[in-house]
């Protein structure tokens, strides 16, 4: 088993949290706590990321889990978000779930190099929107072996929140995972180990989707973020004089060429048979509205968009798709920014 560098670790982006246990300190075997997973597809066990499996998780790491949560964020520490059912209609009461049911789930290090900054970013982009709460794992320092866990409070407490909101809704917000939703993840992660920053940076871009994971779930502050991520991938900085190298016009030219290639493309449905013009059009009023501090009218000017959801979850995926698309052709986003 490899083990992370200690010093390297200190050096940490501002938000995240690295705490140390003493040397022989009694823990678990290093593993990532996720947060949303509701179980796995016709399987036990998933290989997330080479040498990296998801499964449930076993006693000590759910001890470990629950105390880990109830000393950052007690409100969460019952274990009520992964020891219960929420209802299965607006009437129905939350059913406490048997223990061989709970929703622990973790993705256990069982060898190599657990390069824990490029799982966080597959993961992040990845179309089955699995999200980490911590990671535990052990770090060397000056020939020593130190129990550490890392973790983002302000993500953290924005993705429970979230969790706790969306548990009294039908749908939830746990993921069923499946072989294919693993297979994506390895392909991401495999293309974020071979990334070349010198064609297109995308170490700036990751840290701007991370800074948004703190924000609340689509408040004005990340939906503005989302559009700011979307336009610092694809757009660069429009002539004055000329009217057609505008923002919007640029988004929407990019944009449709993209999701040609996408498959699936980016889905409209939501919007009753509106063209992709006509839809990142409405999208830019409804930015503006968010702008300049205006509250956005879906009756009128944005009745197309429908509601605030349809447009918030059309610009979180277009963030993805793009992203995604970056670690799939480099070069022809870094070409697409310039034109």
């Amino acid at each position: 088993m490899q083990y992370l560098d200690f010093e390297t670790l200190l050096i940490k982006p501002s938000g995240e949290t690295l705490v140390a246990y003493p040397p022989g300190t009694k823990t678990p075997q290093p593993f990532a706590f996720v947060l949303n997973v509701s179980g796995l597809v016709d399987c036990d066990s998933l290989e997330i990321i080479p040498g990296q499996i998801l499964r449930r998780a076993n006693e000590e790491e759910i001890k470990f889990t629950k105390e880990t949560i109830a000393s950052l964020l007690p409100k969460h520490s019952s274990g009520s978000l992964w020891e219960t059912r929420g209802p299965k209609s607006g009437l129905s009461r939350f059913v406490k779930l048997p223990k061989r049911w709970w929703r622990y789930f973790v993705i256990e290090f069982s060898g190599g190099n657990q390069d824990v900054e490029f799982l966080e970013r597959a993961l992040s982009v990845a179309p089955c929107g699995l999200e980490v709460g911590f990671i535990f794992s052990v770090a060397s320092f000056k020939g020593s072996k130190l129990p550490v866990c890392m973790y983002r409070l302000p993500r953290l407490f924005q993705s429970l929140s979230a969790m706790s909101y969306a548990a009294g809704t039908v749908s939830g917000l746990a993921k069923a995972v499946t072989k294919s939703d693993a297979e994506q993840v390895r392909k991401i992660y495999s293309r974020l180990a071979k990334h070349d920053n010198r064609i297109l940076d995308l170490d700036r871009v990751f840290k701007l989707v991370f800074e948004l994971m703190d924000l609340p779930r689509f408040s004005p502050l990340q939906v503005l973020g989302y559009f700011a991520v979307l336009e610092s991938i694809l757009t660069h900085a429009p002539n004055p004089d000329d009217r057609y190298d505008a923002i919007t016009r640029q988004i929407k030219q990019k944009l449709a060429l993209l999701n040609k290639r996408w498959k699936p493309p980016l889905d409209y449905s939501a919007f009753s048979g509106q063209s992709h013009d006509k839809v990142w059009s409405k999208m830019y009023a409804y930015r503006s509205a968010i702008a300049h501090g205006s509250a956005p009218n879906f009756v009128g000017e944005l009745s197309a968009l429908g509601n605030a959801e349809n447009a918030n979850l059309l610009i979180s995926e277009a963030v993805r798709k793009t992203i995604c698309h970056a670690l799939e052709e480099p070069q022809l986003l870094a070409d697409l920014k310039k034109c």
